[in-house]
């Protein structure tokens, strides 16, 4: 995943930070990875679509982000993590 991101309103970046021209863009380039843990988890699978049957059960899941600085043009590196 890549982005670019410009200011908005009186945010203003440092232009002298940036090895780019111009200094209004900030790039990002992630690693993203996801699992999901459902135990007993029962699906109702149509021909065009799946359904989740509630079993009353919790569902568990761990996201992560991991952007790398230079890998594709992304400018920092940083992890985030959600559960």
């Amino acid at each position: 995943m890549s982005q670019i991101l410009s200011p908005a309103g009186v945010l203003a970046f440092d232009r002298r930070a940036f090895r780019r021209s111009n200094g209004n863009e900030l790039w990002t380039s992630a690693f993203t990875g996801e699992l999901r843990w459902a135990p007993d988890e029962k699906l109702y699978q149509g021909k065009r679509y799946r359904r989740i049957i509630n079993t009353g059960k919790p569902i568990f899941t761990l996201a992560a982000q991991i952007g790398v600085k230079d890998v594709l043009g992304g400018d920092y590196n940083y992890q985030t993590f959600c559960f």
